[in-house]
């Protein structure tokens, strides 16, 4: 998978969550953001 794709989704889905669920969109965003740094670590 292309990092820069998988981040676009990432943002997208975050965004759309955000729109429905602010307070959880955000802790989510935060969640998510952690765990892309872990996997991008993994992965280089």
């Amino acid at each position: 998978m292309n990092p820069s794709l998988v981040e676009h989704h990432g943002k997208t889905l975050v965004g759309v969550i955000n729109l429905s669920m602010p307070k959880f969109g955000i802790e989510m965003g935060q969640v998510a953001l952690v765990f892309h740094r872990q996997y991008a670590e993994e992965t280089q």
